[in-house]
């Protein structure tokens, strides 16, 4: 396994549990209190939690990565390539869908609470699922 396809499982790990920890603050929040939800701090703690968690595990990847400490780079071919551009590709279509879903929500005037939620979502499926289909090594077709 190359160094990053180590750093991609760190970041859908990271991304994973710090979204997972944002949910089970707001969820029963917004149970309580509907649109009126305190989410705009434990969104801004999930994304600060996220980045925290990948540099260290970004490092601790580094630190313990053979490659690195021998000076030699992870090699990279044309798969690693079309794997890393099809996985940007599907992360953007779900990045550009929560993007034009929020600004529908904007225009009908709909609650801040929803048009963030919808951008924070996407942003976090758009990026996962870019990670999935790198790991995966470009398979998915489309």
């Amino acid at each position: 396994m190359t160094m990053m396809q180590k750093i991609n499982i760190a970041a859908l790990v990271s991304g994973l549990a710090a979204f997972g920890w944002y949910l089970a603050r707001v969820i029963p929040s917004f149970i309580e209190s509907g649109a009126d939800a305190a989410w705009k701090w434990p969104m801004a703690t999930s994304l600060i939690g996220f980045v925290v968690l990948l540099v260290v595990a970004s490092i601790a990847i580094a630190v313990r990565d053979e490659g690195i400490r021998d000076g030699a780079a992870d090699t990279e071919d044309e798969r690693d390539r079309r794997a890393e551009r099809r996985g940007e590709t599907w992360a953007a279509h779900v990045v550009q869908a929560s993007v034009f879903l929020a600004l529908a929500l904007m225009f009908l005037d709909q609650p801040t609470f929803w048009i963030a939620n919808t951008l924070y979502v996407g942003v976090m499926l758009g990026g996962a699922a870019g990670l999935l289909i790198r790991l995966m090594g470009g398979q998915a077709d489309g």
